[in-house]
């Protein structure tokens, strides 16, 4: 993919400049993995001849452009042969296909904006002169391009649930300390119910859920089942029909963990318990908005 626009940065040392040239992006799939290789171009200024060769070790970190979900990835480090002319290289980074879904969520249709600290080491620097320089860039991929990229390398990417989660348990002036401590609990056994997913331990993970929705139960009572049931179905508010779905989806949850006539024959299999805590997720992300 060629990017937005023209990218370069320096890497500058006392006796010169490392010229870094972003030409475009290429992405590459594995399983649950994306890897991002950026194609550069990097020259010294201080060589003075064409067969004059120094070693540069590159390394960095790899964020979003507006720094909100932190430090994605590091690049892999690679040493490179600088030259009084542009070589051109590959700077690679592996993302999960969780941090890709955030990049997906962040770029809202936009184009993607991506932020480099580079980190340049000379490895053969002048005598008595520091070999290490940092720099920050900033890159753009036209959205266009990116959707392209995901589709061509046959990767079906879903959607990222971002549940706001109480780093500490102190109250505000919205929030009671009861609030914050509650959705704090909440956000803990999505993780623990996550956790199970992932171990495969379907049934656990849908028996946490239900523990969730006991919380956000808790957070905001949901509407009587009896006196919306009561009401034909388009005679129903908004919030009637919110409270609906939380009482379908708790019913649901109920048979996890529950030794009755009902819940006997009842095997929880991925497919189910993704989509329970999906569900729950989700709740807890509309509930905590």
């Amino acid at each position: 993919m060629k990017l937005s626009d023209v990218n370069r940065c320096d890497l500058s040392y006392e006796f010169g400049n490392v010229l870094v040239a972003f030409d475009e992006i290429q992405l590459s799939t594995g399983v649950g993995v994306l890897q991002l290789a950026f194609r550069i171009r990097l020259s010294a200024s201080w060589l003075e001849s064409e067969t004059a060769t120094t070693p540069l070790l590159v390394s960095g970190r790899l964020r979003s452009d507006d720094g909100a979900l932190g430090i994605l990835a590091d690049l892999s480090s690679r040493v490179f042969m600088l030259r009084n002319y542009a070589v051109s290289e590959l700077l690679e980074a592996n993302l999960t296909a969780e941090q890709v879904l955030l990049l997906e969520r962040g770029r809202n249709g936009l184009d993607l904006g991506i932020q480099l600290d580079l980190q340049g080491a000379l490895l053969a620097p002048p005598p008595g002169k520091h070999p290490v320089s940092e720099v920050q860039t900033r890159i753009k991929v036209p959205a266009s391009q990116w959707s392209n990229a995901l589709d061509d390398n046959g990767k079906t990417f879903g959607l990222a649930i971002i549940v706001p989660a109480p780093l500490i348990e102190s109250p505000t002036e919205s929030l009671s300390r009861a609030t914050v401590a509650s959705r704090a609990q909440a956000v803990t056994r999505l993780r623990e119910a996550r956790s199970d997913f992932r171990d495969g331990r379907y049934e656990a993970c849908v028996a946490t859920c239900r523990k969730v929705l006991e919380t956000l139960a808790m957070l905001d009572p949901p509407v009587d089942l009896g006196s919306i049931t009561s009401k034909k179905p388009r005679e129903r508010s908004y919030r009637e029909r919110w409270a609906l779905v939380y009482h379908d989806v708790s019913s649901l949850a109920n048979l996890a963990h529950h030794d009755d006539g009902i819940s006997t024959d009842v095997t929880w299999n991925r497919a189910d318990a993704e989509a329970m805590l999906t569900i729950v997720a989700s709740l807890c992300a509309r509930g905590f908005d």
